[in-house]
């Protein structure tokens, strides 16, 4: 975007958690399999994560957006996370200028996964990032509607979608072969495409949530 450089395509382990992700918002509907919430949202992706300078740059490219979607989160509470705190405080405060900025001063929508920590005590209220304010925080229900396990609780909890935790996990588009979480085993005959079953976490409720906000903005291009 302009003249910050993200790479954001699959290279290495862990990256099919965003082809996960990114197929639950907007995976295409053209008969191969699954099909996302909005199939008809145009995506990008941005390594947000990455070590190679790209992340000051990140909070920036926010406002450039819609809607943005965040299947990521950190590991501490904020008041013990003393690495890269000031890289947090940035980014929150890239969360408030794209609400401002985004979307031709209507604002952009920020969807936040609320986190898989319940089991550890961890709350959504200890994170920067989830409590901010000028963002969605997404819990995750099972398929019979009910609190799924890991599913981080809090007080800046605003929604809660579908994931895993119940019987079943999400079906969404995997990266082909061992790369992927099916390993191969949901592959079309014609290689075009493989499917797993087993992605979910809030991370998977997070998506659900922004393709919402996507068809909603689809059907209302000035709502704030």
């Amino acid at each position: 975007i302009g003249d910050r450089i993200h790479d954001p395509r699959a290279r290495s382990d862990g990256s099919e958690h965003g082809t996960a992700v990114a197929g639950i918002i907007a995976a295409a509907d053209d008969d191969l399999g699954v099909v996302g919430v909005a199939p008809g949202a145009r995506i990008a992706g941005v390594d947000v994560l990455s070590p190679n300078g790209t992340r000051a740059n990140t909070f920036v490219s926010l406002q450039d957006f819609d809607i943005t979607n965040h299947s990521w989160g950190t590991d501490q509470a904020y008041e013990v996370r003393v690495l890269n705190r000031d890289w947090v405080d940035l980014y929150s405060g890239g969360l408030f200028a794209s609400t401002v900025l985004g979307r031709d001063g209507l604002g952009t929508i920020n969807v936040f996964a609320a986190g898989n920590e319940r089991t550890d005590g961890r709350h959504t209220n200890d994170s920067k990032l989830t409590s901010d304010a000028y963002v969605i925080a997404v819990a995750a229900v099972t398929q019979t509607g009910d609190v799924s396990w890991y599913s981080t609780p809090g007080a800046t909890l605003l929604v809660a979608a579908p994931s895993s935790g119940g019987v079943a996990g999400i079906w969404t588009p995997d990266r082909r072969g061992p790369a992927g979480y099916s390993d191969g085993r949901n592959e079309t005959a014609n290689d075009r495409a493989d499917y797993t079953s087993e992605f979910g976490g809030t991370s998977a409720a997070a998506p659900m949530v922004s393709g919402i906000v996507a068809l909603m903005l689809e059907a209302n291009p000035g709502l704030g």
